[in-house]
């Protein structure tokens, strides 16, 4: 155990079952995260203007503290992320929304449902789970119908370790997101085609469960098949702006069936759909917990 002394912060990871009482990582300060990132990623200066960023976070683990950005966290509500999108577009802050691809789809679609004023420039910072290119432009077009200005660039960490230790804005052609280290204190290595990784005060890699390779200057980093069902993913690959308004895109089964969440609004138009508050029910549904996408 790492030596805890009183104003330390502890987060444990936000997707992991597991009740490991000591597998939890000591919350550092961002350290110029910020700029290490444009540094990386030149094409996302122009979303930083004179004004501080307003950094929402809708991921269910703790950050840290950012010191070139005003952070609210909205503990997974849709009225804190109202509260904060608003203040964006009023004060003219580039809103920078951090979160799991299906709760920030959520958020964004019932904010647009009551057509508040939307922030002109919005980056999208997501992880926790592969975002299907579908989901991506699904995303980016609710914001061009506001004549607002958003990309997206996916964050990459283990709460063990570290958050966002690496981040990726381009895809290859068959979708998968190519990854850049953005964090100097995080050590990384390939090992039967698993992703590792360690501190650089630490000896020990830890398994992050997850696959990698090498691929011009990145990584692609990919779900094991027991997390990720790719036939599910071509699927959802073929969606349209239409079906992701209608769907949250949290999965059941019953027998060899998918069975598919709809939005509050929607009802049911076939036999692979679900109320919401049903599928909820039946399936054990929480905005907290990662989709059973396996």
């Amino acid at each position: 155990m790492q030596n805890l002394k009183p104003g330390t912060e502890l987060s444990y990871s936000a997707g992991r079952k597991h009740l490991d009482p000591y597998a939890y990582r000591m919350v550092r300060p961002s350290d110029g995260r910020i700029e290490h990132i444009l540094s990386k990623f030149p094409q996302l200066i122009q979303f930083f203007s004179e004004k501080p960023p307003l950094l929402i976070n809708c991921y269910p683990a703790s950050l840290g503290f950012f010191e070139n950005a005003i952070k609210v966290d909205t503990y997974m509500r849709i009225e804190t992320f109202i509260r904060a999108m608003s203040l964006a577009a009023r004060e003219g802050f580039t809103a920078i929304i951090v979160g799991q691809p299906l709760p920030v789809a959520e958020f964004l679609f019932r904010y647009t449902e009551n057509n508040y004023k939307m922030p002109k420039y919005l980056l999208f910072s997501l992880g926790g789970y592969h975002c299907p290119v579908s989901l991506e432009n699904f995303l980016l077009d609710i914001v061009k119908k506001y004549d607002s200005q958003s990309t997206i660039i996916y964050a990459y960490g283990v709460a063990e370790i570290e958050y966002g230790c690496f981040m990726g804005m381009n895809r290859t052609k068959s979708g998968e997101v190519i990854y850049h280290s953005v964090t100097d204190h995080v050590k990384s290595k390939i090992e039967d085609d698993k992703l590792l990784l360690r501190l650089e005060s630490d000896n020990k890699y830890f398994d992050t469960d997850d696959m990698a390779q090498y691929h011009e200057n990145g990584l692609l980093i990919k779900n094991s098949e027991n997390r990720l069902n790719y036939n599910l993913l071509t699927g959802f690959e073929n969606w349209t702006f239409s079906d992701w308004g209608r769907c949250t895109g949290y999965t059941g089964k019953q027998g060899k069936k998918f069975i598919f969440q709809l939005r509050q609004s929607e009802i049911c138009l076939n036999e692979n759909e679900m109320l919401f508050w049903q599928f909820a029910e039946k399936f054990n549904f929480s905005w907290l917990d990662k989709p059973n996408w396996n």
